[in-house]
């Protein structure tokens, strides 16, 4: 990590300021908000650690300048989608796109959340507006006939902004998997929903792993089945003298305090 250098025309605060904040970023990102000090992400950003404390007031003060730059850019506006298939497939590579681009930011954010409610709650209210943004495009082709309208908007716009976002954290940030397998995730993704939400459209896809594990969980059921028919029309069956008999029995074992004999004991 190369210590960061400022020049004359660069010595104001707003600078420093910066400096010390991708600093933060840079170590945190690599290393975790816990084991970092004051005095490394100073040394890094070229600053004093008495500057550090006096601008941010120390670690936590860093943590929320870094989560201003999302909270404070607000939602972006959408573009206006053609159909379905463009709204989903375009609004999940963006996310995806979107996470890639703030790679350092997110993994640091992504840490802090978990204990810092305060800031938990911020983010949790851009999620709200990012979904309703996204209801709002998914409303207008309901509108157009094109998503039943038996379908609920917003828990679609939910869950949309959430596999967004968490599976370009995961498959880009933690995996490292090529774009060209989120650009496959984005259009499956795309082809399945706007198959699904179409009003008495055709079910979404199914793949064909999950149609063998289907077909052979079917099989084996109707296999266990044929058994049990078999094995009922096999068993031997209750003559009327022997009905007669095993009554007069258990009368008998009633009156001497025996346990009665059952009826379908098989002989």
């Amino acid at each position: 990590m190369a210590k960061q250098e400022l020049g004359p025309e660069s010595r104001d605060k707003e600078a420093r300021m910066r400096a010390m904040v991708e600093a933060a970023v840079t170590l945190f990102a690599a290393e975790g908000y816990g084991p970092v000090s004051t005095r490394r992400i100073a040394k890094l950003a070229g600053c004093s650690e008495t500057l550090l404390f006096r601008y941010f007031g120390g670690k936590k003060g860093l943590l929320r300048a870094i989560s201003e730059g999302f909270l404070e850019g607000g939602v972006p506006p959408l573009p206006e989608y053609h159909d379905v298939h463009e709204c989903v497939r375009n609004f999940l590579l963006a996310n995806f796109e979107g996470t890639r681009a703030q790679s350092e930011r997110v993994r640091v954010l992504i840490a802090a959340l978990v204990t810092e409610s305060e800031l938990a709650e911020e983010f949790a209210s851009l999620h709200d507006a990012y979904v309703e943004r996204l209801a709002v495009q998914l409303r207008r082709f309901q509108d157009a006939g094109d998503i039943a309208p038996e379908v609920d908007i917003q828990a679609v716009a939910a869950g949309l902004e959430q596999l967004g976002f968490s599976v370009g954290f995961m498959m880009r940030l933690i995996y490292n998997r090529p774009h060209s397998e989120l650009v496959a995730i984005a259009d499956t993704f795309a082809n399945a929903m706007a198959a699904g939400l179409r009003p008495g459209g055709a079910a979404a896809p199914i793949s064909a792993s999950l149609r063998q594990q289907t077909v052979r969980r079917a099989v084996e059921a109707t296999e266990g089945l044929e058994k049990i028919i078999t094995l009922l029309q096999d068993w031997p069956a209750e003559t009327a003298s022997a009905g007669a008999e095993t009554g007069t029995r258990r009368t008998a074992a009633r009156r001497d305090g025996q346990a009665p004999i059952p009826l379908n004991r098989r002989r």
